[in-house]
């Protein structure tokens, strides 16, 4: 039997198994199905229904969905969901003036992040926004910045203009090669943030008066880290594993 593991973000829902020690991320679902319909967009995924589940934790920014997601899993698997909340211990030394602001899946990403790699430690999270996390060299979280994330800023203007067409990043072209809506789109969106990114980055070693290390992590992460401009390591789905360290401390 295995623990069960979910991220419920804004723009996807990932689901991971405590597998070897180590969380096993098998099964990826648009967050907008599970708005939809829960058991519609569960019920035909074998890697999630063919599990033997002892506990289920769920790290989730989308209050909406809770209850529903939280009945499906509890009929499925009869067990009750534990839902993450900022009373718990994530390890780490927490002064922001109100804890109860601070994003589930920030609170799980700082507790895998200083977990494995200590301090001082500045976190870059690729989402539906691109969000800073500073961890200082005490180890206290005092501060974060947020930005519109890479896909949120071209589905704003999406969203907003009849004309324009969808576009991906499978071939961002240099500024000086775009001559087609769906290029300057694409590169529009894509340098400018990388740019911002790069940019912030510079910022922050400013102000801290020196370089730290720089991780990063998000499903945006794979397509803009050849274009930074600072070391760093790469971290795939530290959410999930942050709830893994977090069961671990309560």
């Amino acid at each position: 039997m295995g623990n069960l593991f979910i991220d419920v973000g804004n723009t996807a829902t990932k689901f991971g198994i405590d597998k070897n020690n180590e969380v096993e991320h098998f099964l990826t679902v648009r967050t907008s199905n599970l708005k939809l319909d829960v058991k519609g967009a569960l019920n035909n995924e074998s890697t999630l229904l063919n599990l033997d589940v002892e506990s289920v934790y769920i790290s989730s920014v989308v209050p909406s969905i809770n209850k529903s997601l939280a009945d499906y899993l509890k009929y499925k698997f009869n067990v009750e969901p534990v839902f993450i909340n900022t009373d718990f211990d994530n390890g780490v030394d927490i002064r922001i003036d109100n804890r109860k602001e601070l994003g589930i899946d920030l609170f799980c990403d700082l507790a895998f992040a200083k977990k494995k790699y200590g301090y001082p430690l500045l976190i870059i999270d690729f989402g539906t926004a691109t969000k800073f996390l500073y961890i200082d060299e005490k180890g206290i979280f005092s501060t974060c910045a947020f930005v519109a994330g890479l896909e949120l800023s071209l589905n704003a203007l999406n969203d907003n203009t009849d004309l324009l067409p969808k576009v991906d990043f499978k071939n961002v072209k240099p500024l000086l090669d775009i001559h087609n809506t769906v290029d300057v789109l694409s590169s529009s969106a894509y340098y400018g943030q990388v740019d911002m990114v790069n940019g912030l980055v510079m910022r922050y070693f400013d102000e801290i008066g020196h370089q730290v290390p720089v991780l990063i992590t998000g499903g945006i992460a794979n397509i803009v880290k050849n274009d930074l401009k600072f070391e760093y390591q790469l971290e795939h789905n530290l959410c999930l594993k942050g709830i893994k360290v977090i069961k671990e401390l309560n």
